[in-house]
């Protein structure tokens, strides 16, 4: 019995993937991100041909009414003159699964023909102990599209960073995005992409550090702001400042603040070293 293929592998160094697909593949999770990229690198290995996807590859929405006989005709139509295996893909198919159970066993135990298309489901929940997850697992494929909870989400961001944008990145700064972004892999993909369009080509020749991400992926969780009853005019909130909206002006009457008083350098001590503790957290 085949395990199942992790999504998170798939789609960045294709590990799990055979050769030749069988004739039933599901994917099943909920990260929306995986799916799309898994039935993307599917769609490149069925139809390497751009010019075939259009009457080899075509998707039916499984929250509508689908007639079960085009889904299994259209993979079961053989090409004669083009090199496309067909696939007939069901995106939402947790329905037509329910109703069309005895069918997909039939195909997932199926022997594999030459020429013979695949039936790929996109499915929410896919539980093992069914007759056709049993089948599917001795000659089909399952692809696991959920995040896994231990996934070690940094490296893979590394690596995608790499593959898929052409930088890299500092352990630290894919540990940063990581605490940025959560688990929103789709949100951390955008956020890479903004990062290689503002990374000049000289900079891409060693690994991005930390603060590179801090003007790209900082802003959604924590807002930054002036705090004006504690503002001194020193000036040191301005380079970071990604939006440029920060104005220095004087007093009404064009005098420098008064330097602060014995309380207040204790307090403005204290919310330094508060600071420099934090930084020393990261």
């Amino acid at each position: 019995m085949a395990a199942a293929v992790r999504a998170l592998d798939a789609v960045a160094t294709g590990a799990g993937l055979p050769a030749v697909l069988p004739p039933l593949v599901v994917l099943h999770g909920d990260d929306a991100f995986l799916a799309w990229h898994v039935l993307a690198l599917l769609r490149e290995r069925l139809c390497p041909d751009e010019a075939d996807r259009d009457w080899a590859w075509r998707e039916f929405d499984g929250a509508g009414e689908i007639d079960p006989r085009d889904v299994f005709d259209e993979a079961a139509t053989v090409p004669m003159f083009a090199s496309a295996t067909r696939a007939a893909v069901v995106r939402n198919a947790d329905g037509f699964v329910s109703a069309n159970r005895e069918a997909l066993e039939r195909l997932a135990a199926a022997e594999p023909r030459p020429g013979r298309g695949v039936v790929l489901l996109e499915v929410r929940t896919f539980p093992a102990t069914t007759r056709l997850a049993k089948a599917v697992a001795v000659r089909g494929l399952v692809v696991e599209t959920s995040l896994p909870a231990k996934a070690d989400l940094a490296t893979w961001l590394r690596r995608w960073a790499q593959s898929r944008h052409g930088i890299d990145l500092q352990p630290a700064t894919a540990q940063r995005l990581v605490e940025r972004l959560g688990t929103d892999l789709g949100q951390a993909d955008r956020a890479l992409a903004r990062l290689a369009a503002a990374t000049p080509p000289a900079d891409r020749a060693r690994p991005l550090p930390p603060e590179s991400v801090d003007a790209i992926a900082g802003m959604q969780p924590f807002l930054h702001t002036v705090l004006e009853a504690h503002c001194t005019g020193c000036g040191l909130c301005l380079p970071p400042c990604p939006v440029d909206c920060i104005e220095l002006r004087l007093t009404a009457d064009d005098a420098p603040a008064p330097p602060p008083d014995a309380a207040e350098r204790v307090r403005l001590r204290a919310r330094w070293d508060a600071h420099e503790a934090r930084i020393a957290r990261r």
